[in-house]
């Protein structure tokens, strides 16, 4: 028996997890916000994975309080699989070096390219229409169905990307995002298209939403997963008046319900 520990704002993660854990039917999925209302959850099984995007070449802040609280025990084959819209800089040495002070060692680690979400940046590639955003999931599912026999098999691997601006991307840019975090969601909009339906709550991995005379109420504990943004079947939310007008993104089929 083995856990796969994901996190997912968008889907990408939690599908790539969905498709390994079918792939390696003694896999139990566990939504690591979840495991992090324990103060230190015990791990006791001998195989765990871990699946997560990456946030601005590094890992997610969640992802990182998880390993840090957790007391793992008898851990003898650990993979992560790192979902990314572009690159995924030096995340997995930053995942191999926490999980190395944890008592654990990393076998196994894949990047998979999906598609972005980071929409108050800029407009996400999900704006080149659906034929790209299937050619795109259409070549992570083949990357994702090897990576899956592989982890069955017990294969041994760390892909680390080795391009030289991982490095100040993870390190530097990378360290410096979690200090948007406060106040980030106080420049949030809603728009009078937004109909109450808590979809955006039911998504937020930071119960950071409450819905308040049918309107979202934000409380500052946003760490920018663009969930509620890309979510929102009206479109109701944005980030200040940037995003309005950009292409919304979450993975194709996937209902909101699966990653409340």
């Amino acid at each position: 028996m083995g856990k796969i520990f994901w996190f997912s704002a968008t889907g990408n993660s939690y599908t790539a997890a969905k498709k390994i854990s079918e792939h390696n039917k003694d896999f139990t999925l566990i939504k690591i916000t979840d495991q992090l209302i324990s103060s230190s959850p015990v791990i006791r099984d001998d195989v765990i994975g871990f699946v997560f995007p990456v946030f601005s070449w590094t890992l997610p802040e969640t992802v990182k309080e998880f390993i840090r609280t957790a007391d793992f025990r008898n851990t003898k084959y650990c993979f992560a699989v790192i979902t990314m819209g572009g690159a995924a800089g030096r995340a997995g040495a930053v995942l191999r070096k926490l999980l190395f002070k944890k008592g654990v060692s990393l076998s196994f680690l894949k990047e998979v390219k999906m598609i972005d979400n980071c929409i108050y940046l800029y407009n996400p590639t999900a704006s080149k229409g659906r034929d790209y955003i299937d050619k795109v999931l259409a070549k992570a599912e083949k990357v994702i169905n090897a990576t899956s026999e592989k982890i069955r098999n017990r294969e041994k691997n760390i892909g680390i990307s080795r391009n030289i601006l991982g490095w100040p991307l993870t390190y530097g840019v990378g360290s410096l995002f979690p200090k948007q975090y406060p106040g980030f969601d106080k420049k949030f909009i809603v728009s009078d298209d937004c109909t109450g339906c808590g979809i955006c709550r039911d998504v937020c991995s930071v119960s950071n939403i409450a819905i308040e005379n049918n309107k979202p109420v934000f409380h500052n504990k946003c760490i920018i997963c663009m969930a509620c943004i890309n979510w929102c079947p009206g479109k109701a939310i944005n980030y200040k008046k940037s995003t309005i007008g950009r292409a919304r993104y979450h993975y194709p089929g996937l209902s909101f319900s699966e990653l409340k």
